[in-house]
């Protein structure tokens, strides 16, 4: 009977799908040739990003299969910092901007407000919007030296290659 009751176990698990996210392993200059090929424009800010976490999405179906069921979320936000141009990160920033949170079946976009990002912010008719998804989307959370010089770097033309 134990064997029986081990059989019937391991044919229940394994009669489940398996279901994981997977992302690409996040690229700042992946990133930056994905904005500079969209037919969007795009500015890149590092900044403090606030929002109401309230107002983001919850998947409801942890069952869900991914790309069965896409949920978008749009809800005011502000980033405040700088502006990169040619001479780097000089120009301040401070505006209200449109966070498009993005859910991918059971897995949706976790940005956290009061944080550090770099972030690429798309021109709308509206003003600017970021779009993140469970797998990061358009913005860099807690930047370091290497990502923050690897923007500067690819903005002024110089050395812009995706990891491999």
């Amino acid at each position: 009977m134990r064997k029986l009751g081990l059989a019937l176990m391991a044919w229940t698990v394994l009669a489940v799908p398996v279901q994981a996210l997977s992302c690409l392993r996040p690229d700042l200059a992946r990133t930056f040739q994905q904005a500079a090929g969209s037919p969007h424009n795009f500015i890149i800010v590092r900044g403090v990003l606030n929002f109401d976490p309230d107002q983001l999405p919850r998947t409801q179906d942890k069952n869900a299969m991914p790309g069965a069921s896409t949920q978008t979320t749009e809800l005011p936000a502000r980033i405040t910092g700088r502006f990169l141009s040619q001479q780097g990160f000089v120009t301040g920033f401070d505006r209200q901007i449109t966070l498009r949170a993005i859910c991918l079946g059971p897995w949706c976009a976790e940005p956290k407000p009061g944080v550090d990002y770099l972030a690429f912010l798309r021109e709308t008719p509206r003003g600017y919007m970021l779009e993140l998804n469970p797998c990061g989307g358009m913005a860099f959370i807690k930047p370091d030296n290497a990502i923050l010089n690897k923007a500067v770097s690819c903005i002024r033309g110089e050395s812009c290659v995706p990891a491999r």
